[in-house]
């Protein structure tokens, strides 16, 4: 009976654990954006992107987190200029790889593509660049089971010429095996990629295509040493069209992107297609609204879709795009919005999702950034948030911050175990209970805490040390300001 129940709370603990939703947000006193994402064998997560909190250009990062979404550690990469990861690959033999670009490395100012490989703990062991005279950026990478990688993504001439379709294959030494630039006369680029069967991948992106004079979107096949076995252009409309995600599925994979009616005017895509690049099913969402699809991931145990898709309408801000994660069917891609099946993030700058990836629960996690331009809750913090969205089915969706319901969860990016200068020293941070406030002068101060909102929790005016009692505040993000210097502090 013993081995029963203690067999019955295992099976309840685990059925627990797996029913995980959260909305978190990550950030630190900069512009901070999520980009990509990678869960571990123990469902805890590590991702990637840019940030400005470290040093005040933009640095390429790892951020890793529980299962729950609680900071464990984050580490920093790149040089004196800007620098950013795009996608991060994980091998639990290897260690880490960030994929981005780099402004710090070129010796001539120009951006190149960008690789990191780090320790399982985040330890920097090499960086490398690529690229040549041109302006190199990685949009998309893989790591492939013999250890080598592919980084697709696009080049452009100094003098302004169209950009090409960019491709390097590496050893897991980082050491180039070969590289690929090819496209048109006008703009081509490769967005994205997947392997789809035993050293075969597929390629989607932007091709400029001569007859037509307008860019279509593009989906392609290649072997592992860069051969193209097929290549077509998608679209069932008349007009432009791009391929942002591709995805795969059940003996066939996804392609989603955008069909530009004008620069101001965009419409969702959704495509699946099988592996000798047949259609299988495709549709265009032409409506007033202004919307378009940047991400794609198959869910197996739901049979369905989910996309990450950016729009503007009477249902959200009109300044920018906001972001709306949804369930798909998964032949004819149509939105199932209905019934709690979307989660919306609505602020008022732009708001978008960079990956989505199944997890190992069934349910999937979501990655992207916020941005806020007229309250407070990020004009602290430089103006934009890394957020991760955690969704598992048949639970309610995550309420995302937003104007409506001002929920915030925020997170550390940047380690700050105090906050200490010459005169004022402020610990600990996270803080619980009691923060402490040392002014090391006799002159009289002003102490004031803030909320995410922009109202002051607490307030004092003296000389000498402080005690402020915050075992009443929520957990979350506070702004301490001390005589006009403001102070980011976490509560939790």
């Amino acid at each position: 009976m013993r081995v029963l129940i203690s067999f019955l709370f295992v099976c309840f603990a685990w059925f627990s654990q797996s029913q995980v939703v959260f909305y978190k947000m990550y950030s630190g006193n900069g512009h901070d954006r999520g980009e990509g994402i990678v869960q571990l064998a123990d469902s805890s997560y590590t991702i990637t992107g840019s940030s400005s909190s470290w040093s005040g250009n933009s640095d390429a990062f790892l951020l890793h987190v529980d299962s729950l979404g609680n900071y464990l550690w984050s580490k920093n990469y790149g040089g004196d200029e800007s620098d950013g990861g795009r996608r991060v690959l994980y091998s639990a033999d290897l260690g880490y790889y960030i994929a981005g670009f780099s402004n710090s490395f070129s010796g001539n100012g120009n951006y190149d593509g960008y690789l990191i490989h780090t320790d399982v703990a985040g330890n920097k062991l090499w960086e490398k660049t690529y690229g040549s005279q041109n302006w190199e950026k990685i949009n998309d990478a893989i790591l492939n089971p013999d250890s080598t990688i592919i980084l697709v993504g696009e080049s452009q001439p100094l003098n302004g010429d169209g950009t090409d379709i960019y491709i390097i294959k590496t050893n897991s030494a980082g050491d180039t095996l070969w590289t690929k630039t090819f496209g048109s006369a006008g703009n081509d680029r490769a967005n994205t990629i997947i392997s789809i069967e035993d050293s075969l991948f597929i390629v989607g992106g932007e091709l400029f295509v001569p007859d037509s004079n307008l860019v279509k979107g593009f989906i392609l096949k290649m072997d592992k040493n860069g051969a193209v076995l097929w290549q077509d252009t998608i679209g069932d409309l008349i007009g432009e069209y791009g391929v942002n995600d591709v995805f795969l599925g059940i003996n066939k994979f996804y392609a989603v992107g955008k069909r530009k009616v004008s620069d101001t005017n965009f419409d969702d895509y959704f495509g699946s297609f099988d592996f000798t690049g047949g259609l299988v099913f495709q549709y265009t969402l032409n409506t007033p609204k202004n919307t378009l699809i940047d991400e794609v991931a198959f869910l197996p145990g739901m049979n369905k879709t989910v996309i990450g898709t950016r729009s503007i309408d009477t249902q959200t801000y009109q300044d920018d795009f906001d972001n709306i994660i949804a369930y798909c069917d998964s032949y004819f891609g149509y939105f199932e919005g209905s019934g709690g099946n979307g989660c919306t993030v609505s602020n008022e700058g732009l708001d978008k999702c960079n990956q989505i990836l199944p997890t190992n629960d069934g349910g999937y996690i979501a990655v992207g950034f916020n941005s806020n331009t007229g309250d407070n809750i990020t004009t602290f913090n430089g103006g934009s948030n890394i957020y991760l969205a955690k969704i598992f089915p048949g639970l309610p969706h995550p309420i995302p911050i937003d104007a409506i319901s001002g929920v915030v969860n925020f997170g550390q990016l940047v380690i700050t175990p105090e906050i200490a200068s010459e005169t004022i020293n402020v610990y600990p941070n996270p803080f619980s209970t009691v923060l402490h406030v040392e002014i090391n002068q006799q002159e009289i101060k002003s102490i004031q805490l803030f909320n995410h909102l922009g109202q002051i929790m607490r307030q004092e005016m003296g000389i000498g040390n402080f005690e402020l009692n915050t075992s009443s505040l929520a957990e979350g993000l506070y702004l301490l300001n001390v005589d006009g210097v403001i102070y980011k502090i976490i509560k939790r």
